[in-house]
């Protein structure tokens, strides 16, 4: 597992976000707004020479698609085609993972949800991207994704577990872990709730054990006073993870 942040939680300064990940110990960046814009919408130039100075890794890119309405299919079937603009972008950061929302859906939408991100995946797979599905919205629980992505079923498309999300939708976070590596777990979103309490941490260990080696992204609510603290946390957590799973 590999420890980062997501760079707009600390600062929409990329740069003063990226030297604090160095300062703090992590090993990756997610992004989602630089300045004042959702990516690729930045100065890609600075952007690039930030990241290459700083030998920081990018571990996903957030551009706000499939977070609308399933119902508003005219938007979906926008953001299908805007994930081939954001192709380019990617390649030049080095970055091959698209986190995407859950999209919203009424009942009767749901079966329409999982056609929509096969189309994306089948797209995604063309520009040798993968689309990672964060809970929420028509799947706010862990075992509602694993649902969808299973229901989706292309190998282009995984999970993106928002621990907050989660927590939120009232689930036991080490059950989650689980359903999710059998679901084509991709990354975890970690906020500062998960690393405060140490027991659903622990949930990490669980991920070890299924043999989970992507990007931890921690995420702030505000400006973090105890980055360090947090970031130190989450990289002894990772560790003990890994040593259980030996």
């Amino acid at each position: 597992m590999l420890p980062g942040l997501l760079t707009d939680t600390v600062s929409p300064d990329v740069r003063h976000a990226v030297d604090s990940a160095l300062l703090w110990g992590l090993e990756t960046v997610a992004l989602r707004t630089v300045g004042r814009e959702r990516v690729p919408n930045t100065n890609e130039a600075r952007l690039l020479r930030i990241l290459i100075e700083a030998e920081m890794p990018v571990a996903w890119v957030d551009p706000g698609l499939f977070e609308g309405d399933a119902g508003n299919r005219v938007a979906a079937l926008g953001d299908v085609e805007a994930l081939r603009d954001l192709a380019p972008f990617c390649r030049r950061i080095d970055c091959s993972m698209v986190a995407v929302g859950a999209l919203a859906a009424s009942p009767r939408e749901e079966s329409e949800v999982a056609g929509l991100f096969r189309q994306l995946g089948t797209l995604a797979e063309s520009l040798g991207l993968t689309v990672a599905v964060r809970n929420g919205d028509t799947a706010p629980s862990a075992e509602e994704l694993a649902a969808l992505v299973r229901d989706v079923d292309h190998p282009a498309v995984g999970a993106l577990w928002s621990v907050e999300a989660s927590r939120e939708a009232g689930d036991d976070l080490g059950e989650s872990a689980l359903a999710l590596t059998e679901a084509g777990l991709m990354g975890v979103e970690a906020d500062e709730g998960f690393l405060e309490a140490s027991p659903e941490a622990s949930a990490l260990e669980a991920l070890a054990h299924k043999g989970f080696e992507g990007p931890v992204i921690l995420t702030f609510s505000g400006v973090p006073e105890d980055g360090l603290a947090l970031s130190t946390e989450l990289i002894r957590a990772i560790r003990l993870a890994r040593r259980s799973a030996r």
